[in-house]
């Protein structure tokens, strides 16, 4: 949203009002969900295979073991992956469209704020795990 912060001034700007701003945003976002099930499907059936072939090569799964394709897992897949782009959107466009559309054209006040002090707190705190499990041996 950031990035893009110009382009929703300037259509709020001209008249866009905040559920229209929504509208794309969410709209936007399921149809790059559904491009990304459409195409991590197909593309998952190979890497189950390799898989199966690394547990059972290394050990961990039994001689024998075969992956199996259930016809829920369609479902699943796609339930996931048109439905978690655009939850993830949802608070991203709620925030942009707070923005005052000449403040996000000037680049000045909340709207050139994006590090915002919950991103800086879950920043540290994960920087500090990371610091924590480094290997000190």
């Amino acid at each position: 949203m950031a990035q893009r912060r110009r382009d929703l001034a300037l259509l709020r700007f001209t008249g866009g009002s905040s559920g229209q701003l929504h509208r794309l945003l969410v709209g936007e976002a399921a149809l790059l969900g559904a491009i990304g099930t459409a195409a991590g499907v197909p593309l998952g059936l190979p890497v189950m295979a390799f898989q199966t072939w690394l547990l059972t090569s290394l050990g961990i799964a039994p001689e024998g073991v075969v992956s199996q394709w259930r016809g829920r897992i369609l479902g699943v897949s796609v339930g996931v992956g048109i439905g978690v782009a655009p939850a993830g959107v949802l608070v991203a466009a709620r925030r942009a469209a707070r923005v005052r559309p000449l403040e996000a054209l000037r680049d000045t006040g909340e709207s050139a704020k994006v590090m915002t002090l919950s991103r800086w707190i879950a920043g540290a705190v994960f920087a500090a795990g990371a610091v924590a499990q480094q290997d000190r041996g």
